[in-house]
């Protein structure tokens, strides 16, 4: 980044209000108490809403849904630089899906790419051991949801109840 450049930024940010006014050459402060530092945060960390958003998607295209699914690759890791990094499905099949089950699983991919802007792939699995394999320690299970999912969901709706 030239000097140029840099200065050109700072100005833009300096508009939005994200930094402190100042003259050109002086430090930069930013206004840390700024509303739209979350919303930038929130653009950094996109994990929960990838994971949202494929569970949404599931529930809208999969029916039934699948006994096991889980999302790995540079995606989901947060280290995805370019469109064509790729988001991997890895997915066990319900026992009792009807025969086109998998149009629904291609349906999901297109939807699911369309939505983040990255390849989206698949791999199937025969059950819960191998997709746990085939993901390694770094996968992102999405179904079934991990017991502290199902724990917290619990408890907010005892919560909720409770009032």
């Amino acid at each position: 980044m030239t000097k140029t450049q840099l200065e050109a930024a700072l100005f833009r940010l300096g508009i939005l209000g994200l930094i402190a006014p100042r003259s050109r050459g002086e430090a930069v402060r930013l206004v840390a108490s700024h509303i739209a530092w979350d919303a930038l945060h929130q653009l950094t960390n996109l994990h929960s809403r990838i994971a949202d958003t494929v569970r949404e998607q599931v529930l809208a295209h999969l029916h039934p849904a699948p006994d096991y699914l889980a999302l790995s690759g540079a995606v989901i890791e947060g280290t995805a630089s370019h469109s064509a990094d790729v988001l991997e499905l890895i997915i066990v099949r319900p026992t009792a899906g009807p025969v086109d089950w998998e149009d629904g699983v291609t349906a999901l991919l297109a939807q699911v790419s369309c939505a983040l802007g990255n390849v989206v792939v698949h791999r199937a699995a025969r059950d819960t051991q191998e997709a746990e394999a085939m993901g390694g320690k770094s996968a992102v299970r999405i179904i079934p949801r991990s017991q502290f999912e199902v724990q917290a969901t619990q408890d907010v709706a005892w919560e909720v109840g409770s009032e």
